[in-house]
């Protein structure tokens, strides 16, 4: 059940990540026996810290998918930015045209200004 992820933290260091399943049989024996008894039984890493919040995540874990890693990575700072961006490399690639790197940051660079405009436009009419 223990999945390992290299990640560039530090020398020695990795970052650990389990399949929602995993998560969802420490949280129950967790609930059965304190946050700190996962990790003697499990032989786990995570702290009492990290359980108790895949218990208060218990939910969201519930609704996904077993195998699939929870929480993994952040939530985007601007949604729209990046439903737009993601709107318009489809359109491209539909119409077969070539998105690459510099391309598709100057098409962010479009939206996001954009967006700005829009933001504006909305205060000054409020």
């Amino acid at each position: 059940f223990l999945f390992t992820i290299n990640v560039k933290m530090s020398e020695n260091k990795k970052c650990i990540s389990y399949p929602a399943n995993f998560n969802l049989e420490v949280i129950k024996f967790a609930e059965e026996h304190g946050n700190k008894a996962p990790t003697r039984q499990f032989g786990l890493p995570p702290m009492a810290a990290m359980i108790g919040l895949w218990r208060k995540h218990k939910d969201e874990l519930l609704q996904m998918p077993r195998m699939k890693r929870a929480a993994q990575g952040k939530k985007t700072r601007w949604p729209n930015l990046e439903e737009k961006l993601k709107h318009w490399v489809k359109s491209q690639r539909q119409t077969g045209a070539f998105v690459s790197t510099k391309i598709l940051i100057n098409q962010r660079r479009r939206i996001a200004k954009e967006i700005k405009k829009e933001q504006r436009g909305r205060t000054r009419n409020n």
